[in-house]
């Protein structure tokens, strides 16, 4: 069977391999790695279930140092079966957020689903996790493993200090106990969610031994999947911010942050989030509501749900 080649394939490969998953950011992060570590192997695209990665891992090629999976999770289960086939030595969570609710429940089955990554981390393998109300949780399940943090505060193990946005993209400093000297980093991508995504990146970066320079200017160029925060000039000499790709209610907040840093009138155009299950209503209330904490001017809402987040903006909603 496909499982079948795919485990002999990855038994023949004699690199690290990387898994990432998270409810916002896989992908930027895969890709952020991919670019910044010379000969790595990447999943294509969005390749991230029972059927796309185990293709993927048959493209392997022993001359690629280090293998960087994603692994999404639509139900309990789907994490445990992909990482217990790609073994990873380094885990990586990248978020735990408002994804899948349809199929996983509530946050706390978000929390376990994501978290079956980390049983199959290998023995002394490392765990790459956000801090924040869950780093307990994480380092109950695992004794026999390195556990590292990201985040924007001087509690994670890696943060991130004097954040400048500016139009060409973000620039700001890494700081942490475990690095000689602080990195200053210069890139394109817009968002507090992408920095962390960098940390997340630079933290297995470091790990693996690579090449902290190469990593480092690859994120002055890097460009991102697109329809993921890509501004494009439009009409009247407007900017627009294509972040179509997909949404759930936190991705949609993080670029909701980036357009409420941006000058000028501020347009948000909003269609349906979908695999919300029971809490659909809600949540494109509360996108309402936080879009209007965060002075946007207008809403536009398409679709049957994205109408509750128009209302709940008030009378600027459509």
């Amino acid at each position: 069977s496909l499982i079948t080649l795919a485990q002999a394939a990855l038994k023949k490969f004699p690199g690290p391999i990387v898994g990432i998953t998270g409810s916002n950011g896989k992908t930027t992060t895969k890709n952020i790695l991919h670019a910044g570590i010379n000969n790595s192997f990447a999943t294509f695209h969005n390749f991230n279930n029972e059927i796309g990665l185990p293709l993927c891992a048959l493209s392997l090629d022993t001359k690629n140092t280090v293998a960087i999976f994603e692994m999404g999770a639509a139900k309990k289960g789907d994490i445990n079966f992909l990482s217990r086939l790609i073994r990873p030595a380094i885990g990586i969570i990248t978020h735990i957020g408002h994804s899948h609710l349809e199929g996983l429940g509530s946050l706390n089955g978000v929390l376990k689903a994501k978290s079956e990554l980390i049983h199959n981390i290998q023995k002394n393998g490392i765990a790459i996790v956000p801090e924040g109300p869950y780093i307990k949780y994480w380092k109950g399940l695992r004794k026999d493993i390195t556990f590292r943090t990201f985040g924007l505060n001087d509690e994670a193990s890696f943060f991130a200090t004097n954040i400048k946005s500016t139009k060409a993209g973000t620039v700001f400093t890494i700081n942490s106990p475990y690095l000689r000297k602080k990195i200053k980093v210069q890139t394109p991508l817009l968002g507090n969610h992408n920095i962390l995504n960098i940390l997340a990146g630079l933290i297995a970066t470091l790990e693996l031994k690579e090449d902290i320079d190469f990593f480092k200017n690859s994120l002055k160029t890097f460009s991102n999947t697109s329809q993921r925060l890509q501004l494009q000039p439009w009409v009247n000499s407007s900017t627009l911010i294509d972040d179509s790709y997909n949404a759930n209610p936190d991705s949609v907040k993080a670029a909701i942050d980036v357009l409420h840093q941006q000058a000028g009138r501020r347009i948000l155009v909003l269609g349906d989030m979908k695999e919300l299950g029971r809490y659909r209503k809600k949540l494109h209330q509360n996108i309402g509501e936080y879009a209007k904490a965060k002075r946007i001017n207008v809403l536009i809402g398409f679709g049957d749900l994205a109408r509750h987040a128009a209302i709940s903006f008030g009378p600027s909603g459509i």
